[in-house]
């Protein structure tokens, strides 16, 4: 089954609204689409919400095959006086509830959404994910994956036996990074070794317990070495950096 890949914010008919919009609208709507908790709505890949000064299309979804558009007013004035906080609340109130308003009429869940909402107001805009924790087959160890993120900055930590370890510091890709979908690919590899693997298998980060270190292995598979080496440039630099 194909996943819900993003919700986005769109705008049109505006003067440039600047990047604490955009920045903020990527990190608000990454927030809400991560507390779904892996919801997929029925028939549905992507989820754009598109901000004018009055709806677009009598208010009503614009549907191209499984990516649904759904039209928002959206008040640039009123969003430019605002705080941080009051800003994303601002943009949070707009995307929930302009979804809200079509789940009936396209058959989704709409607990999931009210869940997430909640869960975003609570946690303040922290964003936070905390991946399962695992325990090794020895029964001794335990480890787990956390995403912190703000709006500039994704930090990724291994919570081993209750020690964090900081795997991953840079900018935040929002949507775009490959930490947001770990669900299966956090595990022990054998009873010291704690990790993940990304890009289908074919890097694989991991902390050994005994030697406290943080070590990485290329595995290539569709990809080269050398083209492996170049996509996970930033990653390896940190690990490198961390040895």
């Amino acid at each position: 089954m194909s996943r819900l890949y993003d919700i986005s914010f769109f705008s049109f008919g505006y003067n440039d609204l600047g990047k604490i919009y955009l920045m903020t609208s990527y990190y608000i709507a990454d927030m809400y689409q991560t507390y779904l908790h892996g919801y997929k709505p029925p028939k549905t890949t992507r989820i754009g919400i598109f901000l004018g000064n009055e709806k677009k299309w009598n208010g009503k979804p614009m549907k191209n095959g499984t990516i649904i558009h759904l039209p928002a007013k959206f008040d640039q004035h009123k969003f430019n006086s605002l705080d941080d906080y009051n800003a994303k609340n601002y943009l949070l109130d707009i995307l929930h509830n302009t979804i809200i308003e079509h789940c009936d009429e396209l058959d989704w869940d709409k607990t999931v959404f009210e869940r997430s909402y909640n869960e975003v107001k609570e946690k303040g805009f922290e964003f936070v994910k905390t991946y399962p924790n695992i325990i090794s087959r020895n029964k001794t160890n335990n480890g787990q994956v956390i995403v912190r993120k703000n709006i500039e900055q994704t930090n990724i930590y291994f919570l081993i036996n209750n020690h964090e370890i900081n795997i991953y510091s840079n900018n935040n890709r929002f949507w775009l990074d490959p930490w947001n979908n770990l669900n299966n690919s956090c595990k022990w590899f054998d009873n010291d070794t704690f990790g993940v693997l990304l890009g289908k298998g074919q890097f694989k980060l991991y902390y050994s317990v005994s030697k406290k270190s943080l070590s990485y292995l290329l595995i290539p598979k569709t990809f080269t070495q050398k083209e492996l080496e170049e996509k996970y440039e930033r990653l390896i630099t940190h690990i490198n950096a961390s040895c």
